[in-house]
């Protein structure tokens, strides 16, 4: 995975796919985390964003995803577990295959990597998607406002804190 450590600074590269169906985003959270996000991770060393999602997306949902086409090229700076982050994140948008497993239920789980988390189609409107909370929080209104090219974004966040996971 890329991801880099100096000191108390981590630098990130995450892939993560916008998946929209029948009015909903699908979104996801691990256990023991207050915030959700968009299902994804991060790349291996060789690997393009788009095989790199593709992956992703088998990993934790056992399906094959179609890749539409790059939604936004993002840098998110925050702070998590005691890590200043600084963030490269590109979104694409993605299509599920008929039949897949992930179309199949409104909310499920899935473990990966021993870490349960929780996945769930949530309602594409601005009010209810800010009320998650929901991070990068540039998400809530992007995703009501799908562009129609590539948009670079710099968005600089505050996390809430994670629970750890024996407080769950």
């Amino acid at each position: 995975m890329i991801r880099f450590d100096q000191g108390a600074r981590r630098f990130n590269y995450r892939v993560a796919g916008v998946a929209i169906h029948d009015g909903a985003v699908l979104v996801h959270r691990a256990e023991h985390e207050p915030y959700w996000t968009l299902p994804g991770g991060r790349a291996e060393h060789g690997e393009t964003a788009e095989q790199t999602i593709k992956r992703e997306i088998r990993e934790e949902l056992e399906t094959d995803v179609d890749v539409v086409r790059l939604l936004w090229l993002a840098e998110n700076f925050f702070d998590l577990n005691g890590l200043v982050y600084h963030e490269l994140a590109l979104y694409f948008l993605i299509r599920f295959p008929e039949n897949s497993l992930p179309l199949a239920s409104r909310a499920f789980e899935r473990n990966e990597a021993g870490v349960p988390f929780q996945f769930e189609w949530h309602p594409l409107h601005y009010e209810s998607l800010k009320q998650l909370p929901l991070f990068p929080a540039f998400l809530p209104q992007g995703l009501t406002e799908l562009p129609t090219s590539v948009v670079h974004i710099v968005q600089r966040d505050n996390l809430p804190a994670a629970i750890a996971p024996d407080q769950v």
